[in-house]
């Protein structure tokens, strides 16, 4: 935050020496690069999650129509927008300030026991766990249920913003019986969280061992990561399949695309049944989308190794 606060104090500061049309000028431009930048985010973000949460099983009539085709790809981009983004907005912007406080009151609160006494507060706890705290697997775990189980709510409600319709009231981001019973919630997605963080912090492990013996960037280190990545990606699908059912028994949420009826019951149980009823459609999903962010990765690496040097 102290960068942008940095930025912002200039531009201020600058504005006062500046003629009174300059200023609004500049504030014009200023407000809408903002709303440019809201909706570059908030339409690809929108119809990423509508894409892993649409249920389309093989054996239906419309299975022969490609996830891809233009009138998925309108619905993905263009069906009910302006609510499910705004609502998506505010709820993620609330995660992601709690998810920041909480980062930097772990950092502050473990920083007596770790080697180096500091904490990565911007990449999270985990990565920098496992370099250096002793337990590495089992704090890295006990951080990653603790930091999940937090946000759980706010994870819960940033997905299914993104699916249920405008018409549809705010509160129905929640079911009735979890309005009533919050408790309910977490009963219902807590073992879902404990699989994901057990998961998360496995591959996390076996990640980092292995690139900390080899070199990041050669070709077996690239596949680690690559195929870390589409571990990741797999998870995210599972998580909103998840995230986005009711957990009220004979509740079902109204959505812009299609869910199964049926609720999951648990992570494995998901992924299974999503291949056994949709095919390994996700499984194209990660591998197209881990390939440009592999390399969007590897050249802002280097950017920095570059820099590094010299510096």
């Amino acid at each position: 935050m102290a960068p942008v606060a940095g930025l912002a104090e200039v531009l201020i500061d600058s504005l006062k020496d500046a003629a009174v049309p300059y200023k609004i000028v500049t504030i014009v431009l200023g407000l809408g690069i903002a709303g440019a930048g809201f909706g570059l985010l908030l339409v690809p973000a929108m119809a990423w999650t509508r894409i892993e949460a649409f249920y389309k099983p093989r054996k239906t009539f419309e299975a022969h129509e490609s996830r891809a085709s233009w009138s998925n790809i309108k619905m993905y981009l263009f069906k009910d927008k302006f609510k499910p983004c705004l609502r998506w907005f505010v709820v993620h912007f609330a995660e992601l300030m709690i998810s920041k406080w909480t980062d930097y009151i772990l950092a502050l609160t473990l920083a007596p026991i770790l080697p180096d006494g500091r904490l990565d507060v911007y990449t999270g706890p985990t990565s920098t766990l496992l370099a250096n705290a002793p337990g590495s697997f089992a704090l890295s775990f006990i951080d990653s249920v603790a930091y999940n189980a937090l946000l759980l709510p706010f994870k819960v409600a940033t997905i299914r913003a993104a699916l249920l319709p405008g018409k549809e009231s705010i509160w129905n981001l929640f079911s009735q019986s979890e309005r009533k019973h919050p408790k309910q919630l977490y009963t219902h997605l807590l073992p879902f969280v404990l699989q994901k963080s057990a998961i998360t912090t496995t591959t996390s492990l076996i990640s980092s061992a292995c690139l900390a013996l080899l070199s990041p960037h050669s070709f077996v280190g690239l596949s680690i990561k690559f195929a870390e990545m589409v571990i990741s990606l797999t998870r995210l699908v599972v998580t909103t399949r998840l995230y986005a059912q009711y957990t009220g028994k004979d509740e079902q949420m109204k959505s812009v695309v299609p869910l199964r009826r049926q609720p999951y019951n648990g992570w494995l149980q998901c992924l299974k049944t999503m291949i056994e009823e949709e095919g390994w459609w996700f499984a194209k999903f990660t591998i197209i989308f881990s390939v440009p962010a592999l390399g969007v990765m590897e050249w802002l690496a280097r950017i920095q190794q570059s820099a590094n040097v010299a510096q």
